[in-house]
């Protein structure tokens, strides 16, 4: 199969209407840069879905700074292949003129959106939960399909379609990582060599948290401590939060139980990178 570009909205639309009969359609929703996490997302919703369709649009929305956006990799025929490769049948790719002809409305967020990532990049999930109803009223997918390592925008993005779009089931999807442990992220390739020696380390204190909860400690604060004081060995490094969540819910757990969820941010070369875990035994 040959894997379609569509740069207009129109046309895309026209497209899709004429695949809507019995016709099961999987969404991933991406600002391109693809790489082996996202490979993964494509090869899941081929498997469950008659029709895959990708999305690649880079949100300005959702950028704390110009300069941020500016060098935010523009990647789109190396994209296509990728997408090619993992037999998605359509990559729609929209100018933002295209996708908001009559200006951006912005919407607003509950307070899952409130903290973390949130909380230290003003106006992120606005434009997250922005963009992504416009995509999903163009697509109307049954499943949209999203990488775990995303824990806070998965939260924000469900609760906006648990009001706006009621009919999209959305997978959550395991988080793909590098062979030493760092979870695959567009921004990896802005690390210098020497930061991205140190990377793993995030997530090593991560699984470090989950493998002391189960010798059976179950203090937040002591696993956190615990994973701040590993985190220190990387030089240079700011530590923006580390929590514990209840499940997949943004509300913090007292005692720390099966399913739930620790999540970090550290900043490594001046280059944000998050990751999170679950805490589920053997």
């Amino acid at each position: 199969m040959t894997t379609i570009l569509f740069t207009d909205t129109h046309q895309f639309a026209d497209w899709l209407a004429t695949k809507r009969d019995s016709t099961i359609v999987g969404f991933v929703p991406t600002m391109g840069a693809l790489h082996e996490g996202h490979g993964s997302l494509f090869e899941l919703a081929r498997s469950q879905c008659d029709l895959v369709i990708a999305s690649i649009y880079v949100n300005n929305l959702q950028f704390n700074s110009s300069s941020d956006f500016d060098r935010y990799p523009r990647t789109l025929d190396e994209d296509v292949a990728m997408c090619q490769s993992r037999s998605v049948d359509a990559v729609w790719a929209p100018s933002q003129l295209d996708l908001f002809p009559d200006g951006q409305q912005l919407l607003t967020t509950g307070e899952n959106a409130l903290e973390y990532e949130g909380r230290d990049r003003p106006g992120h999930f606005v434009g997250v939960a922005t963009v992504v109803d416009r995509l999903l009223s163009i697509v109307a997918p049954d499943r949209m399909y999203l990488g775990a390592k995303d824990h806070q925008q998965i939260s924000v993005i469900a609760s906006m379609c648990s009001q706006l779009h009621q009919y999209v089931n959305i997978v959550r999807c395991p988080t793909i990582r590098e062979h030493d442990g760092l979870a695959i992220s567009s921004r990896n390739r802005f690390l210098t060599q020497h930061g991205r020696s140190q990377a793993p380390i995030i997530s090593l204190a991560l699984q470090h948290m989950i493998d002391t909860w189960r010798a059976g400690e179950t203090e937040p604060t002591t696993l956190i401590a615990q994973a701040t004081s590993e985190l220190q060995n990387i030089n240079g490094a700011t530590v923006h939060y580390i929590a514990v969540l209840d499940g997949h819910e943004m509300q913090l757990t007292m005692s720390v139980k099966q399913g739930d969820t620790a999540i970090i941010a550290v900043s490594i070369d001046n280059v944000r990178l998050i990751d999170n875990m679950q805490f589920v035994n053997v």
